[in-house]
């Protein structure tokens, strides 16, 4: 992984530092194939090879492609990109937890980039604070 994509060597232990599960990877199979996957989305080489380094975990997150797909019915190919750039731990969450914020982010109309982002790394409780602040709404789920 590190020569064909240019990573040197204290980018590799930095790697196996953050993300110990990487070890138990398949470099021929799991990382290649993850690394295959994201430039698939359009991720430049390098642009990958950074967000590896920078969140190895992104090469032992699991089932990518229904979260990729789930998303791309509510964000154009460029914003899921720049969303996956910027913020790559989007894909480690649940897809439940990705679709249920994504609705109620859509719901109320206010579904962006930055509001999901930032809805997924919040608590329930934080979350539906979030969304009443950002909508004057106080009633979130409907009885």
């Amino acid at each position: 992984w590190s020569v064909a994509r240019g990573s040197t060597k204290s980018e590799v232990a930095s790697v196996v530092l953050r993300c110990p599960g990487f070890l138990e990877v398949s470099l021929a199979e799991g990382v290649e194939r993850r690394i295959q996957w994201f430039e698939s989305l359009g991720l430049e080489p390098g642009v990958v090879t950074r967000m590896i380094v920078a969140f190895p975990s992104v090469l032992v997150f699991g089932k990518l492609e229904p979260k990729r797909a789930f998303l791309a019915g509510y964000f154009a190919d460029d914003e899921l990109v720049r969303m996956v750039t910027r913020n790559p731990i989007i894909l480690g969450y649940s897809l439940a937890r990705i679709q249920a914020r994504v609705l109620l982010l859509e719901s109320r109309g206010i579904l962006t980039e930055l509001t999901l982002c930032s809805a997924l790394a919040m608590s329930d409780e934080n979350v539906a604070k979030f969304v009443e602040r950002r909508t004057g709404s106080e009633h979130l789920v409907d009885d």
